[in-house]
């Protein structure tokens, strides 16, 4: 499955304007995962990516909703054929929190937020924009009702030691969404006009 920098459809720049506090959020579509069978490979120069059990991809557009504390509404979509190594926990730590559980719809759209800023040149990757993700985490987490100890644990984990990997470009992020693996997943207009004719 051939990989890319950039997701194949437009997205929103997902980070609100700086001080926007967060105070609510909701998931408003099914997380769903995909793990091709075979190993991913750069579009740029055929190299191997990431061996395939290490990695998934979302089969659709995967949205979040997040309310700021003056009622604003704002939706979040996490693009199709985004690449999510589900929820990042070094071993020795896999016994308090483990790569899936009530907390992995908040960790996919954590990736995705320590990433997208990627796709917005002019955006950069500013610690205020970090915090942001990381406070969609913890909230998504009070979303799928994580134990409370459970939630600031994770939480204060990203806080301490999510710097590096926010800090660092991730150079291919989504696989391609013409891919027939995962083209079945996603709706599209086309596949609805093919449907009702």
């Amino acid at each position: 499955m051939l990989c890319y920098p950039k997701p194949c459809v437009s997205v929103a720049n997902p980070y609100p304007e700086a001080g926007t506090q967060i105070d609510a959020l909701l998931f408003c579509s099914d997380l769903v995962l995909f793990r091709p069978k075979d190993r991913l490979l750069s579009v740029e120069d055929g190299s191997v990516f990431r061996p395939a059990n290490d990695v998934y991809l979302t089969g659709a557009p995967f949205v979040v909703r997040w309310f700021s504390a003056k009622g604003a509404a704002q939706d979040i979509t996490v693009p199709a054929g985004f690449i999510t190594d589900l929820t990042s926990v070094p071993g020795p730590l896999r016994l308090f929190a483990g790569r899936v559980g009530p907390w992995l719809e908040a960790a996919v759209l954590h990736d995705y937020l320590y990433s997208a800023w990627q796709d917005f040149p002019q955006q950069g990757h500013t610690e205020i924009d970090r915090r942001f993700a990381d406070d969609m985490m913890r909230f998504g987490m009070v979303a799928s009702d994580v134990p409370r100890w459970q939630r600031w644990g994770i939480y204060w984990a990203v806080r301490l030691f999510g710097a590096a990997s926010y800090h660092q470009p991730r150079r291919l992020r989504y696989a391609n969404c013409e891919d027939d693996r995962i083209k079945h997943l996603i709706k599209t207009p086309d596949h609805e006009d093919r449907q009702t004719q």
